[in-house]
């Protein structure tokens, strides 16, 4: 059983929701006589920060309570390191809790985080900036920079959607120069997909997982307003295997060389901007998580044809 464990929770993730779903959780683990040091963020980076803190008392776990972005950020600090975290999803889509199947029950999570199986989950990198889900450039990347937290705030999730439409009302694509290992291509944008799923129960190639290492890129080959369309059209009925309008990929490291300044994304905040390098880990986080694997959805998400060499020799 761990007995001492340091909870990390972003207040601002998911608003008035974080501590409805939090509280619950503490009292349940406080029963099963769980010792918990608190400690609540209050700005952008220090998730990570209060992460290299606690890991300095040798908690018996880390949990982390926010979205893709706070937990990434406050996992980052656990590379190389035995200390297993812990999930509570309380961000606005929470794609890694998805991916982990973790109960909804409060007092289920209470004894997972408490009992429950350590399990072995690959991350990405930007530059030295770790991912977990999905990283990528182009249409989604520069709707997250248009984002306004206020809105998001209140609205949840369709904040992302009112700063596409935005987005889109005067797109026109920016060609993005990359090069990997064996080849230099132009494109309209990417996705790293390192987990399972992408902007909610979506896939992008249901071979990506967490569990696993390596990713998968998938490159965006249509320019323009159509492109968009087509590409989220083929995404939103889990036809992208299927759709021309996109080539998956693999390779060890993958580098955006232009257009200089355009935001990179991971795990649904920006990161990092053009030029930038992403590439994928062989060295496992420990993350509390049920058995067994997950169910991947659909039928049509399965299998894809790829070129390249693997995506898992990188960092």
């Amino acid at each position: 059983m761990r007995t001492h464990i340091t909870l990390i929770y972003n207040p601002v993730a998911g608003s008035a929701r974080t501590r409805r779903k939090l509280d619950p959780i503490i009292f349940e683990l406080n029963n099963l006589g769980v010792e918990i040091n608190l400690l609540e963020t209050t700005g952008p980076g220090q998730a990570r920060s209060l992460a290299e803190g606690a890991i300095g008392q040798s908690p018996d776990a880390l949990v982390i309570a926010g979205g893709d972005g706070t937990v990434s950020e406050a996992a980052g600090v656990l590379k190389g390191k035995q200390i297993p975290f812990a999930v509570i999803p309380t961000g606005t889509i929470n794609l890694l809790a998805r991916e982990l199947t973790l109960p909804p029950r409060p007092a289920d999570m209470a004894r997972l985080i408490a009992f429950g199986p350590v399990r072995r989950i690959y991350p990405g990198f930007i530059g030295d900036k770790m991912f977990l889900v999905v990283a990528g450039v182009g249409f989604d990347a520069l709707a997250i920079r248009k984002v306004s937290l206020r809105l998001k705030r209140i609205i949840g999730r369709w904040a992302y959607a009112v700063a596409a439409v935005k987005l889109f009302t005067a797109w026109k694509s920016p060609p993005y120069a990359i090069r990997t290992e064996s080849t230099k291509k132009t494109v309209a944008g990417l996705a790293v997909a390192n987990g399972l799923y992408y902007a909610g129960p979506f896939s992008w190639t249901g071979e990506a997982s967490v569990f696993k290492p390596g990713s998968y890129v998938c490159l965006f080959k249509r320019f323009g307003r159509l492109g968009v369309i087509r590409t989220l059209a083929a995404l939103l009925l889990n036809r992208v295997a299927r759709t021309k309008t996109v080539s998956i990929i693999e390779a060890a490291t993958i580098r955006i060389l232009e257009p200089v300044g355009d935001p990179v994304h991971g795990d649904g905040d920006i990161v990092a901007t053009v030029p930038a390098t992403i590439s994928s880990s062989s060295e496992p986080l420990m993350v509390i998580a049920p058995e067994p694997p997950p169910v991947r959805p659909g039928n049509d998400i399965g299998r894809h044809k790829t070129s390249g060499a693997p995506f898992d020799k990188g960092r």
